[in-house]
């Protein structure tokens, strides 16, 4: 009994010691894994709207929205809308949607380098179909709105 209790301690210990030695590092990607060594950069690649960050780009573009960071989402947007609307309109745009509501992903249309995020939300207890057009800039997924009032993608309050 006294061996058996000695052999449990003893492996607890060396689990112990074991885990303590090792690094706790996840790898998401290595692009030139011919190269990588255990010291070198990871790079992080966000140019799939399906799987962004743990979650999709849709949703992650809402916590962005419902924890007021209108910064961070100007600059999760298209240059395109950038360079259209400008950074003070997007901002104050961004701060007046109504995008509270919950999603859920259920399909995406690809279309080279355009991908419309089909969306299914419960809006005032309606079901209905939210599309977010997004597109893949500098390997990274951004929202592509065309215009930004009255639009079919967020609601206005």
């Amino acid at each position: 009994m006294k061996t058996a209790k000695l052999l449990i301690l003893s492996i607890i210990i060396i689990s112990f010691i074991a885990c303590n030695n090792k690094e706790n590092v996840v790898k998401k990607e290595v692009v030139n894994t011919e190269k990588a060594t255990s010291n070198e950069e990871v790079i992080i690649k966000l140019d799939n709207p399906a799987l962004f960050e743990g979650s999709t780009f849709g949703e992650f573009f809402q916590v962005l929205y419902k924890t007021g960071q209108y910064e961070e989402m100007v600059r999760f947007s298209s240059s395109d809308m950038i360079k259209e609307f400008g950074r003070e309109k997007l901002i104050n745009y961004y701060s007046k949607i109504d995008f509270g509501y919950n999603i859920k992903l259920k399909s995406r249309n690809l279309s080279g380098r355009d991908i419309i995020l089909n969306y299914e939300t419960d809006i005032v207890a309606t079901k209905q179909i939210m599309r977010m057009p997004v597109k893949i800039e500098n390997d990274t997924v951004k929202i592509n709105l065309d215009k930004l009032e009255n639009n079919k993608y967020f609601l206005i309050n």
